[in-house]
């Protein structure tokens, strides 16, 4: 099996056409992740063996779930049949916007492997210093199939959002590395994309990302999710922000597991992260691990809707003696049945006294007397509780393009079982 993985390995490296330094990272970072996988609660036995099976899937192999999805989303019958997993032949990032755009601006944006033959100097630099190596950082370093280098020079605003849209191409595994570097006073808005889903019986996307903003940058980046329910998402993400701006928006829909907790290191820096999640029969995991180094202000708004599902939100926070600032925490979980699963886990450690830290957490269903009220002016439950939802997720929902506005809307829609019809 290993010499399988091994040749598996080699034939990507061969495809990017990388330099042999790379390609003996990877099998290095393979050897290591052999050593740790006991780390990680899953079972990398058959998703290895699953590598290497050629599967061809039907359009009657497809769940009508993922069919209904797919036309109540407006798709049409030829993308319905690619995004579901039956044509799939390489692996390739779509860029939503020309480069040449960019590229007048002095960006550099290309892809993982191009940033380590091209532009070593920068490069090298930045990449592997903020993720601690783990099981998970290591797989990604041996089999990571696209990704981005992006560069934002000193100064630059790039008032275009840069739009990077991910294929599961291969069946099986995806496995994203990107790294992102904002010099001095740069502006970026950077949209990552996973919309639709891709139908397999089992599926890993594990993504490795390092961002670096520096004095007077501000970056905001929006990832968005929609996988089928046989998805692990496993991620690692870590950003080391020296006196900039970030904020974060996350959308999380379907998946088996999602686990999605960025390591944040702040200093003198604005961190501002919102994240709407839908948990249906499956565990989202979200939150971050935020070390604040001198004068920092921090607000996190988490909100999930959870039906028969599990929603934990982890968030640890590490203050510095010296630090001056706040920090404002508020989760919300909705709960759609009985049998829904809620947990806020905050670990605060405040060594100053100048750093405000408030946490506030609220469980339940939804506003009974607005849910009444709406429903004695005609509107049938299901249909008011997706309104009070879009209530309840706007200040969230206004930070997406118009786009992803409409497609988490309908997305949520669909998840509510809601038809858009009065009583």
């Amino acid at each position: 099996m290993i010499e399988k993985i091994k040749a598996y390995i080699k034939n990507i490296s061969k495809k990017n056409n990388e330099p042999k330094t790379l390609l003996d990272e990877r099998l290095r970072a393979l050897e290591e992740f052999l050593k740790r996988k006991n780390e990680i609660n899953f079972n990398f036995e058959n998703f290895f063996e699953s590598l290497f099976i050629p599967k061809k899937i039907t359009w009657d192999e497809i769940p009508e779930e993922i069919k209904n999805t797919y036309k109540e989303l407006g798709i049409s019958n030829s993308e319905q049949a690619y995004l579901s997993g039956i044509s799939l032949e390489y692996n390739e990032n779509i860029f939503n916007k020309v480069k040449e755009i960019f590229k007048k601006k002095g960006l550099i944006f290309t892809s993982y492997v191009e940033g380590y033959k091209k532009y070593e100097n920068i490069f090298n630099k930045y990449r592997n210093k903020l993720i601690k190596p783990n099981a998970l950082s290591y797989l990604n370093n041996a089999l990571f199939n696209v990704g981005n280098f992006i560069y934002v020079p000193k100064n630059k605003k790039i008032n275009i959002p840069l739009q990077v849209f991910f294929l599961l191409t291969n069946p099986f595994s995806h496995f994203p590395r990107n790294l992102i570097i904002l010099d001095e006073g740069a502006e970026l808005t950077y949209i990552e994309g996973c919309i639709a889903p891709t139908f397999m019986k089992e599926n890993l996307h594990s993504a490795y990302t390092e961002i670096y903003v520096h004095k007077n940058a501000k970056f905001k980046w929006i990832n968005v999710q929609n996988w089928h329910k046989n998805m692990y998402v496993l991620d690692n993400a870590a950003l080391d922000v020296e006196n900039g701006n970030v904020k974060i928006i996350t959308i999380n829909v379907g998946s088996k597991i999602v686990k999605k907790i960025p390591n944040i290191y702040l200093n003198n820096s604005n961190l501002h992260i919102n994240e709407i999640g839908l948990s249906d029969k499956n565990e989202l995991r979200t939150g971050a691990r935020i070390y604040v180094k001198n004068s920092s202000n921090i607000h996190i708004e988490s909100k999930s809707l959870i039906k028969h599902g599990k929603s934990v939100f982890e968030l640890k926070l590490d203050v510095n003696k010296n630090s001056k600032g706040k920090a404002f925490i508020e989760c919300d979980s909705y709960m759609l049945s009985s049998d829904g699963y809620s947990l806020s886990d905050p670990q605060l450690k405040n060594n100053s006294n100048e750093f405000f830290i408030s946490h506030e957490s609220l469980t339940g269903d939804f506003d009974t007397e607005k849910l009444e009220y709406l429903k004695s002016r005609g509107i049938d439950e299901t249909h008011a509780k997706f309104l009070l939802t879009i209530g309840e997720f706007d200040d969230i929902l206004k930070e997406l393009p118009l786009d992803y506005i409409n497609e988490t809307m309908k997305l949520i829609q669909l998840y509510l079982g809601d038809n858009g019809g009065t009583g």
